[in-house]
């Protein structure tokens, strides 16, 4: 069996560079297989993010196991709870993400090279970025806000959106938005939950997203409660 599910796409929003995600997989009658994929971009990273998933989810069912579920050197396979370490990145400020029970720290794909930190939420099949950039090249946050909404919009089909709403977090004004579209890498719409907070040295912009068929009030209302659990703004 081959499980190669690659994906190029050129899908740029707000983040530079390439996004490789691979999971290796094995049987327990020795074949191996590799679940891979590759985007560009936050948009082209949840793109490779699904691709990848589905894969897994898919070799599972056809009896192959995640390589790090497997203990070494042992014939009875065991699943373990997977913690990737905390997302590292040159970042130096003193922003940090209290993450919600459900929610585990990952190592950012490449494509997220300014990460504050990387996380899933395996429960909701959701994702979580959180990401900066230095107040010197920003001159007005509500200007940059809404200049972010429009270029996702602009990388997704059949878009709605609310309007850029302005809340208090820890005494920092933010800037929030919701925005869902139809990824045109693999067809799926997905629901974005979009806060960025006028931090002290820098702009923090924290992006959770979830397929849409998976959105709920519960969902909706877990979602916007994230971006309490920034500190040190």
């Amino acid at each position: 069996m081959r499980c190669n599910a690659i994906l190029a796409i050129v899908a740029v929003i707000g983040l530079n560079g390439c996004a490789i995600v691979s999971t290796p997989m094995k049987h327990p009658d020795g074949r191996t297989a590799e679940c891979g994929a590759t985007g560009f971009g936050l948009i082209g990273s949840v793109a490779a993010l699904a691709m990848r998933d589905n894969c897994v989810n898919s070799a599972r069912a056809n009896g192959f196991i995640p390589a790090d579920e497997i203990a070494p050197d042992a014939t009875v396979v065991v699943v373990k709870p997977v913690v990737a370490p905390k997302a590292s990145s040159a970042y130096s400020g003193k922003a940090t993400l209290s993450l919600p029970d459900g929610w585990v720290h990952a190592t950012p794909p490449a494509a997220y090279a300014l990460a504050i930190d990387f996380a899933k939420n395996a429960t909701y099949e959701a994702y979580l970025v959180l990401t900066y950039i230095g107040k010197n090249d920003i001159t007005d946050v509500s200007e940059f806000a809404g200049t972010k909404k429009a270029s996702q919009m602009s990388r997704l089909r059949e878009t709605t959106a609310t309007e850029l709403t302005v809340i208090d977090i820890k005494g920092r004004t933010a800037y929030v938005a919701d925005i869902e579209g139809v990824l045109p890498a693999n067809g799926i719409r997905y629901h974005f939950h979009n806060t960025i907070v006028d931090g002290d040295g820098e702009v923090l912009m924290l992006s959770t997203w979830v397929a849409s068929a998976n959105y709920s009030d519960n969902v909706k209302a877990h979602m916007s409660n994230i971006a309490n659990g920034l500190n040190g703004l």
